[in-house]
């Protein structure tokens, strides 16, 4: 297990939080993000251009143009690319990305609350990280969390 802390609206690193692996907290982000980009495309998969930087048609007949999916993902300071951790049918290939060695890891506010809601053992240490972010009450729709991994 690891110790994880969070950065803090207050500009400090919070007290840590023990009981969740993280390799685990990294690649069930990872899977949200999939699932979400999953849901932006219809299930439909499509080259990098069209995924992520494209026209895209929406049931009612509508187009919008510019970014489908950005998940903010980052590793150690480097953008997770879904792109190349996704095969044709949504598989993910976790061989892609390190996360064994990870020190810092970031990701969407939205994210981690859908993991506290998607996940009932894990809710607990999810939520007490929220609260250890001291999130302000107003923030943003497109919030980041950052993320520190003590050493195992």
């Amino acid at each position: 297990m690891s110790t994880i802390k969070v950065w803090t609206s207050d500009g400090n690193w919070s007290e840590g939080v023990d009981g969740c692996d993280k390799v685990h907290l990294m690649k069930v982000a990872i899977m949200i993000e999939r699932d979400i980009a999953y849901e932006n495309c219809n299930g439909k998969w499509l080259d990098y251009n069209d995924l992520f930087n494209a026209a895209f048609e929406h049931p009612d007949g509508t187009i919008t143009h510019g970014q489908i999916h950005h998940s903010g993902l980052q590793i150690d300071n480097k953008t997770v690319d879904l792109r190349y951790l996704l095969d044709d049918n949504w598989n993910i290939d976790f061989k892609c990305v390190e996360l064994k060695n990870a020190s810092f890891f970031k990701m969407r506010l939205s994210t981690l609350r859908k993991m506290a809601e998607e996940n009932e053992i894990m809710s607990a240490v999810y939520n007490e990280l929220i609260e250890r972010a001291k999130v302000p009450e107003k923030a943003p729709k497109r919030f980041f969390l950052l993320f520190m991994f003590s050493d195992e």
